[in-house]
């Protein structure tokens, strides 16, 4: 992996790089895994600092150096201290590596003192020692910058959103085997664990939010966890889960049922099923995100389900960067971002239905990750 993403890796950094430069920014301090995992890959440095050239910084502790290596494609690795040294010890341990981290940033001499964060993730004890220590030196929030480079995806972090998409095409899969074969009935959470456990087996680095299976009412509950409910015969069953792979996640959704859909079930299901294409049809670059959810939201509105539709159209997939499709987001969408369409009608007799693909966006629209049926 480290090989194949070493492109990306620079890609991105030269891109931060370019940024900070157009800004007078000396330094990029990342110091939570979400800011920096999508630039070095790898989660467990301390902090990593980007200066205007040359290849980020890494602190960590001195025995996860050579992991670090083997994870990341950067070379500058800094071991701080031993990783087992008690629990008495961990303020100390903190006062060292935040203190080594300043020390690197005033090596620097003939360099713009002004220093970019991610302050959304940025602990405030972290925040609080580079401004007491830094005197003289400003700081930006730079969120709004990681937020950009990080929601456009190159070609070999296309390639990891679809093995997880594959992958969750065949957790949906085997989940409605599993639930078609029990005779005795079983639970929401039991279900759940089944569909996991298939794609755990397929090397997935686990799930981006807990896998979801809703069924019955409970399936007019959005962004419901599975419980102990015992599934019915009858019931509508929304199986939604994340896995991600090579910390690239998919998402998908599909309505599943012991019994086959009645007729008016069936009708709603066509009704999102066409929903999402629309959605999908809308989406290229240059469109802004909030265009794409009012045709949806027309959609239903012309089948006579306005108001049934209570949530969002989209959200990144990926990784967590990017633009949300909303009613009120105003960001346009580009060639390289990736979501997520989660279309679905939601009525508290009839039940909840969520039908959900995931697309990328070249320069002559969305291409559709999924091929597995969308009622199953």
């Amino acid at each position: 992996m480290v090989k194949k993403m070493e492109q990306t890796g620079r890609k991105k950094a030269q891109k931060l790089q370019q940024a900070m430069a157009e800004k007078g920014i000396g330094f990029l301090v990342l110091s939570q895994a979400k800011s920096f995992y999508h630039l070095i890959f790898s989660r467990i440095p301390f902090i990593c600092i980007l200066g205007v050239t040359g290849d980020p910084c890494i602190f960590t502790h001195y025995d996860s150096v050579e992991l670090v290596r083997q994870q990341s494609w950067c070379a500058n690795i800094k071991g701080i201290y031993p990783y087992n040294i008690g629990i008495d010890k961990k303020d100390d341990v903190e006062k060292d590596y935040l203190s080594e981290a300043v020390e690197y940033i005033r090596s620097f001499k003939d360099v713009p003192k002004k220093i970019a964060l991610d302050l959304g993730n940025t602990a405030v004890n972290i925040f609080r020692h580079f401004k007491e220590r830094l005197k003289g030196y400003g700081f930006e929030d730079f969120s709004s910058c990681l937020n950009s480079v990080f929601s456009i995806n190159t070609a070999e972090e296309i390639e990891n959103i679809k093995k997880a998409a594959v992958i969750a095409e065949e957790g949906a899969v085997k989940a409605r085997e599993y639930l078609m074969g029990q005779d005795n009935g079983i639970t929401e959470n039991q279900l759940a664990a089944y569909a996991e456990y298939q794609m755990r087996r397929r090397s997935v680095d686990g799930f981006f939010v807990p896998s979801s299976v809703a069924s019955g009412e409970r399936t007019c509950l959005i962004g419901a966890a599975d419980s102990g409910r015992v599934i019915k015969p009858g019931d509508i069953v929304n199986i939604d889960h994340s896995p991600v792979y090579r910390g690239y996640f998919a998402d998908i959704c599909r309505p599943i049922s012991i019994k086959p859909f009645s007729s008016p079930v069936m009708d709603r299901c066509r009704i999102i099923e066409q929903a999402l294409d629309i959605a999908i049809n809308s989406i290229r670059p240059g469109v802004e995100a909030s265009s794409v959810d009012r045709k949806v939201r027309e959609h239903f509105k012309a089948c006579g389900h306005d108001g049934s539709f209570i949530h969002h159209t989209g959200h990144p997939v990926g990784n967590s960067w990017g633009i949300m499709i909303t009613s009120n987001s105003h960001s346009m969408i580009e060639e390289g971002m990736a979501f997520a369409l989660e279309p679905g009608l939601y009525d508290r007799e009839a039940g909840g239905l969520r039908i959900e693909d995931n697309v990328y966006v070249t320069k002559n629209g969305a291409v559709n990750l999924m091929s597995l049926p969308r009622i199953l």
